[in-house]
């Protein structure tokens, strides 16, 4: 099953855990971010990407900081809950830094062009990484 075991279903399981505490259902969450209930269910299953832009809608509506699904991320990483990669995980203390260097960097940036750029830039890169593996 495509997306299972991957850093886009650690993102569907913090979602999901976040909608139900709030007592939403899929279809409001749907609601919330534009789509379908059946998209919202295949965003908390993990079998597709949830994109940035979809995160940085969610993350009010569910009470948190949109950085706090990289820190789930990075976290679920660490303890080789969920990879992309299939590489050995990280220290919990590197990955935690090295997201939080990204995001103090992505903060600092001034356009929202410079933003949507590094963005596609580090999805540049992961593509790039999965062809050569």
């Amino acid at each position: 099953m495509e997306g299972l075991g991957s850093i886009d279903h650690a993102v569907g399981v913090f979602i999901k855990e976040y909608r139900t505490q709030l007592g939403l259902s899929q279809a409001a969450l749907g609601k919330i971010l534009g789509v379908s209930q059946q998209q919202a269910s295949k965003y908390e299953r993990g079998l597709v990407h949830v994109d940035f832009r979809k995160l940085e809608i969610l993350a009010p509506a569910l009470g948190v900081h949109v950085a706090t699904f990289f820190s789930h991320i990075a976290k679920a990483v660490s303890e080789n809950k969920f990879s992309d990669t299939g590489q050995q995980p990280y220290s919990s203390e590197a990955v935690t830094a090295g997201w939080q260097e990204l995001k103090r960097d992505y903060d600092m940036l001034k356009t929202e062009e410079a933003r949507k750029a590094s963005i596609a830039a580090v999805k540049a890169i992961r593509k790039l990484e999965r062809q050569l593996s």
